[in-house]
This record gives structure tokens, sequence and C-alpha cells, in this order.
């Protein structure tokens, strides 16, 4: 990425018949920072730099993000995942950190569920439940790119998460079934949930878990 914006710039500069010392006296930089920034071997270059730098050649800088890695998860994931895992009985197989895609695709389901037959199901933890509609839509597009045809969304049975999820169920109740009885109890007969559902689980004691990911 840092190549492609150095080429760019350096493109864009020589098209304005601009040299290195002319642009780097206009935005506040050395001619040095701005051959290394031209070449991408700047890494540490500030956004407000590459913004100044811009300007003066003709450019804008626009910014975007792509779904990349998962989250970093916290002991509240942790412990909301052996909690989940408490409920989940054989012959059930879950696994954690499943690709969604394919191995360019760095998106990565929670956990899956897998039964004997090899039909499964992703499972999402949410331990804070604070945008529906990002968060849905999030969980919906790895539905949409994966081979499932569900989704268990397990939510930490808190009062905040408890009223957030109420407070979205016109858009949330669209696409799950919501503290789905029928989710309960498939998971306790050893069985797929049999729809996408969305599910309160509480944060379980210290050292209970049942079922063991495979």
């Amino acid at each position: 990425m840092r190549q492609r914006m150095g080429t760019e710039l350096r493109t864009a500069r020589l098209a304005a018949g601009l040299t290195l010392i002319q642009v780097a006296s206009a935005s506040g930089s050395s001619r040095s920072e701005l051959s290394r920034i031209e070449r991408g071997d700047a890494p540490w270059v500030a956004l407000t730099t590459i913004e100044r730098v811009a300007a003066v050649v003709g450019l804008d800088v626009w910014i975007r993000t792509y779904p990349g890695g998962e989250a970093l998860r916290d002991a509240a994931h942790a412990r909301l995942e052996s909690g989940f895992l408490y409920l989940v009985i054989a012959p059930l197989i879950a696994r954690s950190e499943v690709r969604v895609g394919d191995a360019r695709d760095r998106r990565a389901w929670d956990l899956t569920l897998t039964d004997p037959t090899g039909d499964g199901c992703g499972v999402e933890l949410e331990t804070r439940w604070v945008d529906a509609q990002a968060q849905h839509r999030r969980i919906a597009q790895k539905l949409d790119d994966s081979d499932f045809d569900r989704v268990l969304v397990v939510v930490a049975d808190t009062r905040a998460n408890r009223a957030a999820v109420r407070a979205a169920s016109g858009l949330l109740g669209a696409a799950y079934a919501i503290d789905d009885p029928a989710a309960f109890e498939a998971l306790a007969a050893g069985r797929l949930p049999p729809r996408s559902a969305l599910i309160f689980v509480p944060f379980p004691s210290h050292g209970s878990r049942r079922h063991q990911k495979a």
C-alpha cells in the first residue's frame, strides 16, 4: 500500500512539473523524507504529512477500512465461549477460528458446530451488543460468504445487552429467532439449531466447561 501511494504521489508530482525540493518546501517536509515517501520507504510518516504532500501535487487522500483479521479477543470473550460450550452436547463438534471463505479470506467464525452428517452452522460470540446494524451486517456478510445456511449469535446475558437487542428487535427479529427456545433444546439434545437464532448465554463461573473444542 505504501509503495502504491508513493508511486501515485510521484506520478502526480511529475505530471504537475514539480521538483522534490518544491513539493517538500510547500508541504513542510524535507527532500529526503519526500523521496522516501515516494519510494514507499517511510512507514513512520504521519497521515497529515501525506495529506499535505498530496494537496501540493493535486491529490486528495481517502481512507477506507476493509475486513481483515479477527478483532483481539479479551477475557470476557473467552468466558462467553466457555459458557456457550457448556451447552453443547455430543455428538455436535465445536471448532474455533474456522475460516469463512478460501485461504485469501482472513475472516473466521468464532466457532462452528458440526453434526455427524457433516451439516454445520457458524457461531458468533458477542460480549457487548452496541451497534445492532453494524454487528448484524458483519455477521450476515459472513453467512453469505460461507457454506452455512444458518448462524447462531451468542450474546452475553447482561442487562445492557438485553436492552440493546430489544431496542433493535425490528432489525434483528427479521434475521434471527431471538432468545429461541428451539435453539437451546437442539443444543441440549446434541443437534444443530433449526434456524438462525440469537440466544443469551450467561458468563459461567470459573472452571465450568462441559464440551471441549475439537
